[in-house]
């Protein structure tokens, strides 16, 4: 039996096992697999080619004095803001968009290696959105003392991050695992 969903707000990822993705519906209580689908090689060439491009771009805008005038800073810093939420909306929807899952049958063996890898993921990314919230105010910081371009890019990347995050509901993933202990 195959469940369509088109708003996932209610459900947790718990990570991945045996190559399907997890969730855990906050309101049914229960659990779900989705099919992991494959990525292909050239979506991983058209991402390191333009990341390759971009770096003299922000070499270039790193150096510029501009960032020092008080209304472009406060401005731009306004704008990649709303930037990286929007961005970070569109990916989130783009995913999310008619999610099929599969209701999650375990082996008792299974289920007791499923929770272990979950608690060590929730761990995980417990720590990663700590270290990711707290480098977040550290570039923030850099860039509205030293008005360098590259702080407002750490801090646009970070913040694009840690939305999909909380909109993914990863940091209920420790409350989720022990109720199901």
């Amino acid at each position: 039996m195959t469940k369509r969903m088109k708003n996932n707000r209610k459900l947790v990822n718990l990570g991945l096992y045996q190559n399907k993705i997890v969730y855990y519906d906050l309101k049914e209580k229960r659990l779900y697999f989705s099919i992991l689908e494959r990525t292909s090689k050239n979506q991983h060439y058209y991402t390191l080619g333009l990341t390759l491009l971009s770096l003299p771009i922000i070499r270039l805008l790193n150096g510029l004095t501009i960032f020092d005038i008080p209304t472009i800073k406060y401005s731009s810093f306004i704008l990649c803001s709303c930037l990286s939420l929007l961005i970070g909306k569109f990916v989130v929807d783009y995913y999310d968009k008619d999610l099929d899952l599969y209701p999650a049958l375990f082996t008792d063996i299974e289920y007791s290696e499923f929770l272990e890898i979950a608690k060590k993921n929730g761990n995980l990314a417990f720590l990663f959105i700590c270290i990711s919230s707290i480098s977040l105010i550290g570039s923030l910081i850099v860039y509205l003392v030293y008005a360098k371009f590259l702080g407002l890019l750490i801090y646009s990347v970070l913040l694009f991050i840690l939305y999909i995050c909380v909109v993914n509901n990863v940091h209920k993933r420790n409350k989720v695992i022990k109720k199901l202990n």
